[in-house]
């Protein structure tokens, strides 16, 4: 009886070793926070990355701190650095793409890979003023 005693506490000892204290489910890596940005009107750029992460998903938000004529104007997309390398600001390659005027936020899912943060701007005079923050959770 002893025996089948101290081999029940022997087992479950065992797995409790594999229990970590991490929680095992997904944590949100953040990849820029509140970055001040600036995008030369009429450009296109790669403002922050290329960062590697697993497969889940990714969100940004784009506070706009525009100066001289109104809000700003701007096209942003997450896109694989493979991608943008090959076709530079081609939005259609984007994995989260969004067109708007003034501050901007998504999210979507991603696939384990190397990724940008794109941003066009479209003013005709001013450059286009934002802060940043990008995340990645998986």
């Amino acid at each position: 009886m002893r025996a089948i005693a101290r081999g029940a506490i022997a087992l479950f000892l065992i797995g409790l070793g594999g229990c970590g204290g991490g929680g095992g489910g997904p944590v949100t890596h953040v990849l820029d926070q509140n970055a001040p940005l600036d995008v030369p009107a009429g450009t296109c750029a790669a403002v922050s990355g290329p960062v590697s992460v697993r497969s889940g998903s990714m969100a940004f938000t784009i506070t706009d701190t525009p100066t001289g004529i109104g809000s700003d104007s701007m096209e942003v997309g997450i896109m694989f650095d493979a991608d943008f390398a090959a076709g530079g600001c081609n939005f259609n390659l984007a994995i989260v793409d969004d067109v708007g005027t003034g501050s901007l936020s998504d999210s979507g899912p991603v696939s384990a890979g190397t990724y940008d943060f794109v941003v066009g701007c479209n003013n005709v005079i001013d450059d286009c003023l934002f802060d940043l923050t990008w995340t990645a959770t998986y």
